[in-house]
């Protein structure tokens, strides 16, 4: 384009050029006579040197315009390379995208498969949890209704005697007033903590845990020495788990699993210590 600019110029004062010279000729020959005939000449050198500068002209415009063809072919076909490489780039692109969301799916449909199994993994334990604990209210029932059994056939006041036999019947209610009464009227007897026991243990059989949680402590508290301490502490703690205070309960097994020498309740501590603990940490 340059190049074509610099022809055009070029010709313009070549022709501005022959336009002067030709006036310049034209009043020399008024002013001298008898030189019409250089005048022709210069003309005809002018004229055709005119000639040859358009010729140089029309091919420099010839080969720019052969150039400028070429290059934009040159152009036309990088655009097009890019074009397809831009193509294939999105195409790969697409796929990443196409395969990581797959992926995601799946990592989805794993993490959900992975929350259904923990919560039924939780929901085993917590029945496996529920079941030991009816387990052992089955199993203390018995225990009680034997001590019971064993405790009649001995010279025991009216009252406790009573309550035993209603305890024994699971009239928990009845039996529960006749034990606070024997705890009342025979503070100093030697089966006091008997009372607040079955007074406690009624209760939780009943579903009333509150009460229950508060009997068991206060027996824990006043009759450390008493035979009855280890399974009252069992029970409150079988009583904080249900109650949702898993903590307070978690405290109590792990006293149990460390501290019951007799053996009775320290398998199951460590057992519900572990299971419990398990819950926390996920």
């Amino acid at each position: 384009m340059n190049h074509h600019k610099q022809s055009a110029a070029i010709l313009n004062q070549a022709i501005t050029w022959v336009l002067l010279t030709f006036l310049i000729a034209s009043l020399t020959a008024c002013a001298q006579p008898g030189s019409t005939l250089q005048i022709d000449n210069k003309l005809d050198v002018l004229e055709r040197r005119i000639v040859s500068l358009e010729r140089q002209d029309l091919a420099s415009i010839k080969e720019f315009r052969k150039e400028n063809e070429e290059y934009k072919r040159s152009l036309s076909l990088q655009i097009s390379d890019l074009q397809e490489s831009l193509k294939g780039f999105i195409e790969t692109l697409d796929l990443m995208k196409q395969e990581m969301e797959s992926n995601a799916n799946k990592q989805n449909a794993v993490n959900e498969k992975l929350e259904i199994n923990g919560s039924k993994i939780d929901e085993l334990q917590k029945r496996l949890g529920d079941q030991l604990i009816e387990l052992n209210k089955i199993k203390g029932f018995f225990k009680a209704s034997i001590e019971a059994d064993l405790d009649s056939s001995q010279e025991l006041p009216a009252v406790l005697a009573e309550a035993m036999g209603f305890f024994k019947e699971k009239r928990f209610e009845e039996s529960s007033k006749l034990f606070i009464s024997f705890r009342e009227n025979f503070p100093q007897s030697k089966y006091v903590d008997d009372a607040l026991f079955y007074i406690a243990y009624g209760h939780f059989l009943r579903g009333e845990m509150e009460k229950a949680s508060l009997y068991f402590f206060e027996l824990i508290r006043q009759f450390p020495d008493s035979n009855r301490h280890v399974e009252a502490k069992w029970w409150l703690a079988a009583v904080l788990e249900q109650t949702g205070d898993r903590k307070g309960s978690m405290d109590l097994y792990s006293e149990l699993a460390m501290a019951d020498a007799s053996g009775q309740y320290q398998k199951q501590a460590e057992m519900r210590f572990a299971e419990l603990e398990s819950g926390l940490n996920e």
